[in-house]
C-alpha cells in the first residue's frame, strides 16, 4: 500500500516568501552592520582621539627638577584641534625618602614657553599657568592603601607578591589646568613642568606622565558621556532610514513589475477575444 501526498505550493506564496526572506537578510545582515560602521565613522569624525601618555623624564638639578616636554605640537606625535579646550593632566609618582615625615609640601609649577622673545635678554618668554603646593602624605599605611584596594596594610607581608603592590610611591594627580587648542598648537613651543627639589621627596620618572584630555561641550559631551546609549540611538536611526529606503525601492520594483505584467496581459486577452 503506497501513500502518495501531493503538496501544491502556490507560485505567489513562494515568491512572497522569497521576497520577505531576502528583505530580512538584507536588513539584518547587510544594512545593520553598515549602520553600525556609519555611526562609528560619524563618531570618530566628531570625537578626536585622546593623546597618549607622555612620559616625564625630569632633569634633576640642585635648584629645581624640570622636565621639558618637547614636540607636543608635532603632527606626527599629536595634533591639537584648534576649536577645542584641553585639560592638562599631570600624574606625578612621588616617594618619600623618610617615612617618619607624614606630611610634606612640594612647590609645583607649569610654564608655557611661547615663541615670542624678550627684547632685553633675547630669551623666550615663559608664562606661568599653574603654580601650587603639593600636599604629599608619607604615611606608609596611606601609601599602601592608595596602591592596594583589597589587601590590608597589616597583611601585606602575608600575601603572595603577585596579589599585592609594595611600591612606595604615591601618585599625585593634577587636572585643574585648561588650555585652548589654538594656544597649544600655535603659540606653544615647549611645555615645561617643574617641581622644586625636596630633601624627603623622590620622583619616579618611570611612572610619571602627562596627558591631554579634551573638554567636550554641547553635543560632543553627550556622545562621550553616554557612549553606548548614543551608539544605540545613532546606529538604530541609520538602520531604520536605510531599511525604509530599501523597502520603498523593493516595493516600487515589485509593484512596477506587476503593473507591466498586467498591461501586457490585457492586449493578449483582447487579441484572443477577437479571434
Amino acid at each position: 500500500m503506497k501513500l502518495n501526498i501531493n503538496l501544491n505550493v502556490p507560485i505567489l506564496a513562494s515568491r512572497n516568501g522569497a521576497y520577505l526572506a531576502s528583505l530580512a537578510f538584507t536588513a539584518f545582515f547587510v544594512l545593520l552592520p553598515l549602520a553600525v560602521l556609519t555611526y562609528l565613522r560619524f563618531y570618530t569624525t566628531l570625537i578626536p582621539k585622546q593623546s597618549p601618555n607622555i612620559p616625564l623624564q625630569f632633569i634633576h638639578n640642585t635648584n629645581s627638577n624640570v622636565v621639558n616636554v618637547q614636540e607636543l605640537v608635532s603632527s606626527k606625535f599629536y595634533a591639537f584641534d584648534l576649536l577645542l579646550d584641553y585639560q592638562v593632566d599631570v600624574n606625578l609618582a612621588l616617594a618619600c625618602s623618610h617615612t617618619d615625615a607624614y606630611h610634606l609640601n612640594a612647590p609645583f609649577t607649569i610654564y608655557l614657553e611661547t615663541q615670542a622673545k624678550d627684547h632685553n635678554s633675547h630669551r623666550s618668554l615663559r608664562t606661568e599657568v599653574l603654580k601650587k603646593s603639593l600636599f604629599v602624605k608619607c604615611d606608609p599605611a596611606f601609601v599602601h592603601q592608595s596602591n592596594n584596594k583589597i589587601v590590608p596594610f597589616n597583611l601585606r607581608h602575608w600575601v603572595p607578591p603577585v596579589l599585592v603592590n609594595l611600591d612606595r610611591h604615591i601618585t599625585v594627580h593634577l587636572d585643574n589646568l585648561v588650555l585652548k587648542g589654538s594656544q597649544l598648537h600655535d603659540n606653544i613651543r615647549r611645555l615645561q613642568v617643574g617641581l622644586e627639589p625636596h630633601s624627603n621627596i623622590l620622583i619616579d620618572d618611570e611612572n610619571s606622565f602627562l596627558q591631554f584630555h579634551i573638554k567636550y561641550v554641547g553635543f560632543r559631551y553627550y556622545l562621550v558621556k553616554y557612549y553606548y546609549t548614543c551608539m544605540l540611538i545613532g546606529a538604530g536611526t541609520f538602520w531604520m532610514i536605510s531599511t525604509f529606503v530599501c523597502l520603498l525601492v523593493s516595493y516600487s520594483m515589485v509593484w512596477g513589475g506587476s503593473e507591466q505584467k498586467k498591461r501586457g496581459q490585457v492586449p493578449r486577452e483582447a487579441a484572443t477575444g477577437k479571434r
